[in-house]
């Protein structure tokens, strides 16, 4: 029996091999090795689970060229079956708090900035008017009472949801220094909360030094961490 393990691994690296082969109407055949890695792919999946794959094999009847290679629509069809066949039965996760983490991900956009009459000085100005959003968002929350122990450090997240798993985190971007300081310091965050805490969210206050907020993000977000990015 393929576990759901398996499924998921074996389902995404399947889908990935797929956008690298060619739609038949771009190349009408795929080289011998791209089949030859399919199928040790099939073997592998076959050797941890047990099940007999060789249905979603590629048969003879697509060979080309005395087995060079292969017809390019025949591959794809036996490599759709597959994937379809793993991805049938994926037990989709239900995420944890995902619909009041949402809400505070949409308090943050909608509302945060408005809270501003003017320029914040302060990463506690910021934290302060979280404070004040979440709790017009009737939302249960403490301020700065958790302590994480992590790698001979303590760690105090500024907003902790423990009915929803959540931990968040306000950040104040001042200058250009202050923006690579964050990184570091959200990433040192990222691995100590994430010890006790599903959800992260790191809410930056931005006066105007982050350029490239696709930049930013990129290798730290991630499907239970979010940054998110508040103009003034």
């Amino acid at each position: 029996m393929i576990s759901q393990a398996i499924r998921k691994q074996y389902s995404k690296q399947l889908e990935y091999f797929q956008g690298q082969i060619p739609l038949g109407i771009q190349s009408p055949v795929v080289p011998f090795s791209s089949v030859e890695h399919y199928h040790q792919i099939i073997s592998e999946i076959e050797k941890q689970s047990g099940d007999d794959l060789s249905r979603f094999r590629i048969p003879d009847s697509v060979i080309w060229d005395e087995g060079k290679s292969y017809s390019t629509d025949g591959f794809r069809d036996r490599l759709g079956s597959l994937i379809g066949y793993l991805k049938a039965d994926i037990e989709e996760e239900k995420e944890e708090g995902s619909s009041d983490t949402l809400k505070i991900i949409t308090g943050v956009q909608r509302t945060l900035r408005k809270l501003f009459r003017t320029k914040p000085a302060s990463e506690k100005e910021v934290r302060d008017k979280l404070e004040d959003l979440f709790n017009g968002q009737r939302l249960n929350f403490r301020r700065e009472q958790e302590h994480i122990s992590y790698s001979s450090k303590t760690y105090i997240p500024d907003f902790t949801f423990d009915d929803i798993n959540c931990a968040v985190e306000g950040k104040f971007c001042d200058s250009d220094k202050r923006e690579k300081e964050m990184i570091a310091e959200i990433n040192d965050d990222i691995q100590a909360y994430s010890t006790k805490y599903k959800n992260l969210i790191f809410v930056i206050y931005d006066m105007g030094f982050i350029r490239d907020e696709e930049k930013f993000k990129q290798n730290i977000e991630s499907k239970s961490v979010v940054i998110e990015i508040v103009k003034h």
